[in-house]
């Protein structure tokens, strides 16, 4: 909790600096350091799967997609209402989880979803 409240602020420090992709690529930059030392961590080789690794490779791709979208959106406005509308991202997991993996969605995360999308609405006005 932590490290994603901090997460949320410093790429706003950063863009005071610099322009969204070159904050990114420093923010890249820390991801492979700490990518680095989990890989020194493990006491054997990393597993190898292609399935896997592919799945990971697009988690990489999907994150930093969506990490340089927020650093450009925290350069241009209020870091308070951009984290406010990113942090509702489990809206996109739920639905994502229910068409790919036919994981069901309860009526009481339907609610919630609506609720979710209510916030957004209200936020961003």
């Amino acid at each position: 909790m932590i490290s994603w409240g901090a997460w949320g602020l410093f790429p706003k420090l950063a863009t005071n600096h610099l322009k969204p992709a070159s904050a990114l690529v420093y923010e890249a930059i820390g991801g492979f350091c700490v990518g680095i030392v989990c890989f020194l961590g493990l006491r054997s080789r990393p597993e190898m799967n292609f399935q896997g690794a592919m799945f990971g490779f697009i988690a990489g791709v999907a994150a930093l997609t969506g990490g340089y979208c927020y650093v450009n959106a925290v350069s241009r406005g209020q870091v308070s209402l951009i984290v406010a509308v990113t942090a509702l991202y489990p809206v996109v997991t739920i639905v994502l989880a229910h068409f790919v993996l036919r994981e069901p969605i309860a009526v009481r995360q339907m609610i919630g979803i609506i609720f979710a999308i209510i916030a957004i609405i209200l936020v961003a006005r």
